[in-house]
């Protein structure tokens, strides 16, 4: 291990002498484990052939321990007294801030580190399965420090009529630090709901390291929109692996929006394990300056008759890059399947690169499945007929990358988190117009 790693084994010490479950410090003792045979991933590893982490790794951080209490009023556009919330404050619970007050029946929104405390069966059973990325070293790395974070359940036959809102908010007001979200949420059979992630900062220079793990286990017949909002800082590092499993009958529509960070890495992985279910996948990604997004997913189709769809969109400015690998898994029993996948990224400057590798891999014999990709330009012809009606040529450039991008917002059917995305992909145009 390198000399950095070294941080994280003496940070990995702090977290590992606190006062925790036994069950929970062999968790984490296995996490760390991992982490320490794997190491930090390279580019000879084909699924980081395009990203290197070195900038992470090379980086001395320190963990978060405890939660201050800012002015949080340049985050009021991202939170609402309509949400249930929780808030974290450089990746540490706020109770204060948070609105968990009068939940309605069925419903359990808190902190994560209050339900291991309480021997939650379910954050129990989640953690100890450790279902999320046993190869992945970021994810071993998070397990090594699980603490801070979200449980939501949500029993069955539950309809939520309020988005329940994780904020992550990171202040700036600490250098170089680190943090390891975990996100627990269980969903009944035959529920409802609508779940926001947010990871925001306001400070543009501010570098700190967010590595997040998101588990979710959505029950028969229940319907799920999941949105993530990804603006943190243009020097910030954010690695996340979210992880979803489907029962049958059940329907699950997710956005991700992506517009800052310095070094970003999604994964997102869907196990459809029923049939009769429905998966919707849709991620837009605005970067300018250096950034670097790279999207991975991975939709395992496992039993018959289920649908996925993916539209992944990247509107790219200056010297940007942007990396995404889609897979399509449909096992030998999963017939009549109906999967399609669809990657599309708009250059709008000769030095934004990006990189797309779709994939299939088909082991059923009745089944339908598509794939495509498209990198390029806007149409000189359609931007000469909007300046030809007294359209400046900024302006128009303006509007059809708008237009671009506002597919993938329209494929969100709940209003108030369309509503949110919107706003923040908005703001990456008004970002574009101080910058002349």
């Amino acid at each position: 291990m390198s000399a950095i790693a070294t941080d994280f084994q003496k940070a990995y010490q702090t977290v590992g002498q606190s006062e925790s479950p036994e069950w929970l410090k062999g968790v984490r003792e296995k996490g760390f484990s991992r982490f320490e045979t794997t190491g930090f991933p390279t580019r000879k590893d084909e699924e980081w052939k395009y990203t290197s982490v070195k900038s992470i790794q090379d980086r001395s951080f320190k963990l978060a321990v405890k939660s201050s209490d800012p002015d949080l009023s340049r985050y009021q556009d991202f939170l609402s007294p309509d949400f249930t919330e929780l808030v974290f404050i450089d990746g540490v619970y706020s109770e204060s801030h948070s609105r968990v007050s009068d939940l309605p029946q069925g419903l359990t929104v808190t902190p994560l580190e209050r339900a291991i405390a309480e021997e939650d069966a379910h954050v129990k059973s989640f953690l100890l399965e450790n279902r999320v990325g046993p190869n992945n070293p970021f994810a071993s790395l998070n397990t090594a420090f699980v603490r801070n974070g979200a449980f939501i359940q949500v029993a069955d036959k539950t309809v939520c009529k309020r988005i329940i809102h994780l904020a992550y908010i990171f202040t700036g007001e600490t250098p170089d630090l680190m943090c390891f979200p975990r996100n627990v949420i269980q969903i009944g059979a035959s529920s409802q709901v609508g779940i926001l992630e947010s990871h925001i900062c306001r400070e543009k220079n501010a570098a700190y390291f967010s590595n997040a793990v998101t588990e979710m286990a959505i029950g028969a017949n229940a319907r799920v929109d999941y949105c993530k909002i990804q603006a943190d800082s243009m020097a910030a590092y954010h690695v996340s692996d979210t992880r979803i499993t489907q029962a049958s009958d059940s329907n699950l529509e997710s956005c991700c929006l992506t517009t800052g960070g310095k070094l970003v890495r999604n994964n997102l992985a869907i196990l459809i394990e029923g049939s009769g279910v429905h998966a919707g996948l849709d991620g837009l990604y605005t970067i300018r300056g250096d950034q670097h997004v790279d999207n991975h997913t991975e939709v395992d189709h496992r039993q018959p008759n289920s649908t996925s769809s993916q539209l992944y969109k990247g509107i790219l400015r200056d010297k940007s890059r942007a990396v995404f690998n889609g897979k399509i898994f449909v096992r030998r029993p999963a017939q009549l399947t109906n999967a399609y996948q669809l990657n599309r990224n708009l250059l709008l400057s000769p030095d934004a690169e990006a990189d797309t590798k779709p994939q299939l891999e088909i082991f059923a014999d009745d089944v339908r499945c598509t794939h495509g990709a498209t990198i390029g330009k806007l149409n000189e012809v359609e931007l000469f007929y909007l300046q030809s009606r007294g359209i400046t040529r900024e302006n128009a450039v303006r509007m059809m990358s708008r237009g671009f991008g506002e597919e993938v917002l329209l494929q969100i059917k709940n209003e108030s988190l369309r509503e949110k995305l919107s706003r923040v992909f908005g703001e990456y145009f008004l970002d574009a117009e101080s910058r002349k």
